[in-house]
């Protein structure tokens, strides 16, 4: 990468970073917090009990003096709890019910805002072909739903949705979309110029010119959480290797399918996970001389 490229993507990350420090800020006072309460809220529900006041106050980019007074006004109004810590000086910190529920709005709240702010951003400066998968395709439903366009890089663009993700980005049912997977897809694909992946069994993979295929690898053990992850970076491997994104997505699909095939004779579809597709794929590579 030359220099002028790499301090082009450091500007993009900065001003990316730069957007983030906003929302947090207007996530917050939305939400009739300080900055400082907010976070203190986050870092309980991501601790979830195991941090006592003195290790909370360690740990946050503030003075201890103002995390105690949050603490305790926090307290008092029922948002947090603090209990008598078993073997260790202190008192841990938790969520009340009042916090608990407050920290699920704010926390969702928080991050739909940034993947957002992440996706418009990164993907509009982006000069090569990109994947969109999981918390960003949500964020693109977002997006088109307040009435921008989809969010796209200069080259190829994949999305990757399972129905339920679908649905939010075409505002139809599920049961619409099932009814009519290929057709749906490449109607999709052709309508956002992009090549659609609608996960499932029978993976269907449309591009915008009209080319459509159905993939028949794979198996059920593939709906355990993190299968998607391993396609989606398989996908963006292809795409790194020179493949059209058509191409690349067609190939990933079909090569975790067979890959997920195989980890399933050896170890069962309840008993496979999603790091052993590694390894047959692996093999699946070096049987043919790759």
């Amino acid at each position: 990468m030359g220099e002028f490229q790499l301090s082009a993507h450091l500007a993009q990350l900065n001003a990316v970073h730069r957007e983030m420090d906003e929302v947090y800020h207007q996530t917050a006072k939305a939400l009739g917090f300080s900055d400082g309460a907010f976070w203190i809220l986050y870092a309980v529900r991501e601790a979830d009990g195991q941090l006592t006041q003195r290790e909370l106050c360690d740990r946050m980019f503030m003075p201890k003096q103002t995390v105690n007074s949050a603490l305790k006004k926090m307290e008092r109004e029922g948002v947090l709890e603090l209990r008598p810590a078993e073997n260790r000086r202190g008192k841990r910190v938790f969520l009340g019910e009042k916090g608990r529920s407050l920290a699920e709005r704010t926390v969702d709240a928080l991050f739909a805002a940034e993947t957002r702010a992440l996706v418009k951003k990164l993907l509009t400066g982006f000069s090569g072909s990109a994947v969109l998968d999981a918390d960003g395709l949500n964020a693109a439903a977002s997006l088109m739903n307040a009435g921008e366009k989809l969010p796209r890089p200069a080259k190829g663009l994949i999305l990757t949705p399972h129905p339920g993700e679908m649905s939010r980005l075409t505002g139809l049912s599920v049961e619409a979309i099932q009814a009519d997977r290929e057709g749906v897809a490449r109607r999709y694909a052709a309508q956002w110029n992009a090549v659609v992946v609608l996960k499932g069994a029978r993976t269907v993979v449309a591009a915008p010119d009209g080319r459509v295929c159905v993939n028949p690898t794979g198996n059920p053990g593939l709906a355990r959480g993190g299968s998607g992850d391993v396609l989606a970076g398989m996908m963006s491997a292809l795409l790194a290797c020179g493949l059209s994104a058509y191409e690349a997505a067609a190939c990933a699909v079909w090569l975790h399918g067979a890959a997920a095939d195989r980890a399933a004779r050896q170890k069962g579809e309840y008993g496979m996970l999603p790091q052993d597709i590694f390894a047959h794929l692996g093999q699946m590579f070096a049987e043919n001389d790759r």
